[in-house]
C-alpha cells in the first residue's frame, strides 16, 4: 500500500516534472525520487502495465500490434510480438520508475530500470525498437543509451 501511495504522489507531482532531466549511463536516475513498482508486465514493446497504471518507456517507439497503426500514421517497423517478448524478458523483479511526463493517452512516460539496473529503454533499442528524439525528455534516453 505504501508503494502505491508513493506512486500516486509521484503522479500528482507531474507538473513539477516538466523540466528536462539530466543523467548519464551509470548515474542515479535524475529528477524527483523514483518509485519502486512490482508485478508489472509488458503490454507491447514500449508500454508496461503496473496494476491500473500504464507506463510508456521514454524515447521509444516499438512496432504496433495488429490493428493499432491507424491509416496515415507512420509506425515503427518490426515484429510487435517479438518486441513485446523482449520487453517482458527485462521486466524482472521490482522496477524503479521515474516519471517525466504524461502522454496524450494518459500513460505515464518514464525512465524505467529493472532490479539489475538495466534501463528498459536501452534494452528495447537493443531489441530493435526505434529511438524517437522528439519523444525523449531533454535527450535523457539519447545520453543514457548512446543515441545522440
Amino acid at each position: 500500500m505504501r508503494t502505491y501511495l508513493a506512486f500516486v504522489a509521484a503522479c500528482l507531482a507531474l507538473p513539477a516534472l516538466a523540466a528536462p532531466a539530466q543523467a548519464g549511463a551509470n548515474l542515479p536516475l535524475p529528477g524527483p525520487a523514483p518509485v519502486v513498482l512490482r508485478d508489472c508486465r509488458a503490454i507491447d514493446g514500449d508500454t508496461l502495465r503496473c496494476g491500473a497504471q500504464r507506463i510508456r518507456l521514454l524515447g521509444i517507439d516499438a512496432a504496433e500490434l495488429p490493428g493499432h497503426c491507424r491509416v496515415g500514421r507512420h509506425c515503427a517497423p518490426g515484429d510487435p510480438y517479438a518486441q513485446a517478448r523482449a520487453l517482458q524478458r527485462v521486466v524482472t523483479g521490482p522496477l524503479v520508475v521515474r516519471v517525466v511526463a504524461r502522454d496524450r493517452y494518459g500513460r505515464l512516460v518514464a525512465q524505467v530500470r529493472n532490479a539489475a539496473g538495466v534501463d528498459l529503454s536501452c534494452a528495447m533499442l537493443a531489441a530493435g525498437a526505434i529511438y524517437r528524439a522528439d519523444w525523449d525528455n531533454g535527450g535523457l534516453v539519447g545520453r543514457t543509451c548512446g543515441r545522440r
